[in-house]
């Protein structure tokens, strides 16, 4: 997969679904099979941390923070989902689902090594503001999931009971 333009990328299903000009990324994406398959073989060069840079439109000029967390769910099967956090270095701003975290995720695949000017230099202190965020952020998502699994566990449950009730009902 390669394109000069770049594309828009997306962790979410039900996103993709609504628009088929988004590639939708999984962790058995081709794209994160490359990326394990690559430290699978050069395990030196396992890092933590990277940086990276995209260039492109000026408004979104700035040190970010990226992480991709996986949430795993579980219920009558298991899910495994990746969520994409933006956060802004300089002002700890999360962006998830808004126009910048789109941008971002369209470029990604142009990204560059960085010079030794663009080196994004931060405190411990920093990151650890950010990814106090970014978990903040996550923890919201986290909730939503489980909601959203208790309405489908709740749905399925009355529609069993409402069945047994037919079913009775129907034999009387």
């Amino acid at each position: 997969m390669s394109s000069d333009s770049g594309f828009l990328v997306t962790f979410n299903d039900q996103e993709a679904c609504r628009d088929e000009s988004l590639e939708f990324i999984t962790i058995h994406h081709p794209i994160m099979r490359a990326i394990k398959r690559f430290y699978d073989e050069n395990k030196q060069q396992i890092h933590t941390t990277s940086q990276f840079r995209l260039r492109g439109n000026s408004k979104y000029q700035g040190k970010y923070l990226f992480y991709i967390y996986l949430l795993e769910k579980t219920a009558l099967k298991k899910d495994l989902i990746l969520i994409p956090i933006l956060v802004n270095l300089s002002n700890n701003k999360v962006h998830i689902v808004d126009e910048l975290s789109d941008w971002f995720l369209s470029e990604i695949v142009k990204a560059e090594s960085p010079d030794d000017e663009s080196l994004a230099n931060y405190e411990v202190e920093d990151f650890e503001k950010a990814f106090k965020e970014a978990g903040e952020y996550l923890e919201m998502i986290r909730e939503e999931e489980e909601q959203k699994l208790r309405r489908s566990n709740d749905t399925l449950v009355n529609n069993q009971i409402e069945s047994v009730k037919q079913a009775t009902a129907i034999k009387k």
